[in-house]
């Protein structure tokens, strides 16, 4: 089984673009991009990256910093590389966790998301996050309670913040792959 790199980029629009980017992303098909969602919060768009190494990764991070309307990226690189593997089945709704936790704790905390029932994947990532997770619910409702479980099975001051990125659009419900 081959195992790859992965990274998450989020990405900042001009006001009013973020659509505008987002169908340019996909329109590129770029080839490592697995994911493109458009998110709530403070990114508009998040885009799941995979490669075979470091290199790779840069050279599609790189793509993607071309697409129009950008005013800003920020890159998660996972700590882990990742095995391929069946994926796990899709709800109606889609979200990303992102952790920070304790220093030291992110091995401990990861270990325990990955087991939280509606939890896709959970990886350690190098950046201001240390965890980002994947999430899925039949709905919002559900999401409350799925990070609401991860912060108490983590333990008592683990985790020190998180931010919720709900997918605004989810009309491919099969991953992507280039």
């Amino acid at each position: 089984m081959r195992e790859m790199k992965k990274a998450f980029v989020l990405l900042k629009t001009e006001l009013g673009t973020g659509d505008y980017s987002l169908k340019e992303i996909r329109k590129l098909k770029i080839p490592g991009v697995t994911e493109i969602h458009s998110i709530t919060g403070r990114h508009d768009i998040i885009v799941e990256v995979i490669g075979d190494d470091m290199d790779e990764i840069k050279e599609i991070v790189e793509q993607i910093r071309k697409v129009s309307h950008l005013t800003s990226t920020e890159t998660f690189m996972c700590q882990e590389k990742i095995p391929e593997g069946p994926e796990k089945p899709r709800k109606e709704a889609l979200a990303y966790v992102l952790i920070t936790t304790r220093p030291a704790d992110e091995l401990k905390v990861v270990e325990t998301v990955r087991k939280v029932e509606g939890v896709l994947e959970a990886l350690p990532t190098w950046g201001n996050w240390d965890i980002f997770s994947q999430i899925t619910a039949d709905d919002m409702e559900a999401f409350k309670g799925i990070v609401k479980e991860i912060v108490q099975k983590a333990g008592k001051g683990k985790i020190q913040n998180t931010l919720t990125l709900i997918v605004v659009e989810q009309k491919d419900k099969k991953k992507k792959t280039s």
